[in-house]
């Protein structure tokens, strides 16, 4: 591909599906030469899978470092992003920092990666917005001091594995919550190596059950000036209440329970001195108290409502992403979309079969002739079962459509009649 004389160089560290898809559109190509890191999406998930073999003959985050660090001055590079929230973020800001680019300061972003220390910054920012939460340890004798019921995740997330609400007759899945040593090393290298949190390993979360609406605030902030994009309702399955069914733009709750919101998201960021990033605040609120609750805070962007906004709005988030990393400060335009309502759709399983069959490029050509606003992303592949792909635990995601709609009922209908023409044919195992 040629590129115009005097485009900005973007690198894109750990890149995902997402951002190829996206990052390749027209628009991106005519304004940004982008380039994207060479690096195996399922890292991570072959860590999980095949433990310390794997990570013994691949694990040497300097040395990534160090490449990328060279890549960037040999092709002079611009600006670094990562929509990836492990270890991409993490690597991005390093790399940034090492080569003078504009990044959130390493030490910033690890604190919001670390959900304990995380927290604490919480309860001392927005003491009002912040659960009770509790910590413990993989060999701790004693139990949290919090009643149960109440919810427990690795203090570094990922995916909600070990993410559960613990009751009287189910302390023993406790241990489960704990993720392997081997994912967590990574983690560590960079807390030791940049900060001075305590490691994660052996460590998770313990917190005050929250019950209500939840929702995602998503923004960014430049040069210390917090820009809220939006809140996105995040819909869980009725049969699985620990799995989202669906993610809808813009939220149906209250204006000013949303300005609530980003007031708290504006101070916390602020106070902690996190810049020159997205991030997205996890927020549960309940309606009967009317309280807002920090569920957790990602230094990052939500790649996945990116065209959710431009179907609403008009704009990317993809594009304010690029600007905010060259050190720019956008300007955010609201409802001048084709659409007034978006939503990403999760097709999910609640048992584990195997794929016989998947949408058919016939298939999602014709659907997207038919809906031109479809993004269609599956995660399976014949032959396989759904449980060959990283899951969360409680059941089995495969693919996600994002549509638009003129209300929720036409959403609705639309949604059904795309789903019925991308056809997927799956085999119970016994």
């Amino acid at each position: 591909m040629r590129y115009a004389v005097g485009m900005k160089r973007i690198l894109v560290i750990c890149p995902t599906q997402r951002d190829k898809h996206e990052l390749q559109q027209s628009y991106f190509a005519q304004k940004y030469e982008i380039h994207f890191q060479t690096y195996d999406a399922h890292a991570l998930e072959h860590v999980l899978f095949q433990g310390q073999q794997w990570l013994t003959h691949n694990f040497d985050p300097q040395l990534v470092i160090d490449q990328l660090c060279e890549y960037v001055r040999t092709n002079k590079i611009d600006a670094v992003f990562s929509s990836k929230d492990y270890p991409g973020s993490l690597m991005a800001s390093v790399v940034a920092q090492k080569e003078k680019l504009i990044a959130p300061v390493i030490d910033k972003l690890l604190v919001f990666h670390h959900k304990y220390h995380a927290r604490e910054l919480q309860q001392a920012l927005t003491p009002e917005a912040t659960p009770l939460f509790d910590y413990m340890y993989k060999d701790d004798k004693q139990h949290t001091y919090l009643p149960t019921p109440f919810f427990v995740k690795p203090v570094k997330s990922y995916l909600s594995l070990g993410a559960r609400i613990i009751t009287d007759n189910s302390m023993h899945l406790l241990q489960n919550s704990f993720l392997p040593d081997t994912f967590l090393t990574q983690f560590d290298w960079f807390i030791k190596k940049y900060s001075s949190l305590s490691p994660s390993t052996g460590m998770v979360i313990v917190e005050q059950l929250l019950c209500g609406v939840q929702v995602t605030l998503e923004g960014f902030v430049s040069h210390g000036n917090v820009v809220i994009l939006g809140v996105t309702d995040s819909v869980m399955r009725a049969d699985c209440p620990m799995s989202f069914d669906r993610f809808i733009y813009p939220s149906q709750l209250p204006a000013t329970v949303c300005q609530r919101m980003g007031n708290i998201a504006q101070r916390l960021i602020n106070g902690v001195g996190f810049d020159n990033s997205f991030f997205n605040v996890e927020f549960m609120y309940d309606q009967e108290k009317d309280t807002i609750k920090i569920i957790e805070v990602n230094p990052r962007m939500a790649s996945q409502f990116a065209d959710l906004y431009e179907k609403v709005d008009g704009v990317s988030s993809y594009r304010y992403a690029c600007e905010v990393a060259l050190g720019n400060t956008p300007i955010v335009q609201h409802k001048k979309g084709k659409f007034a309502v978006a939503a990403s759709f999760v097709l999910r399983s609640l048992t584990n079969k195997k794929v016989i069959k998947i949408p058919t490029q016939d298939e999602i050509n014709h659907a997207k002739k038919l809906f031109p606003d479809l993004r269609f992303y599956c995660f399976v592949t014949v032959g396989k079962t759904l449980a060959d792909t990283m899951q969360d635990g409680y059941s089995f995601r495969y693919a996600l459509i994002h549509l638009g709609g003129k209300n929720l009922k036409d959403l609705e209908q639309r949604f059904t009649a795309c789903k019925k023409l991308l056809t997927f044919i799956f085999e119970d195992i016994d």
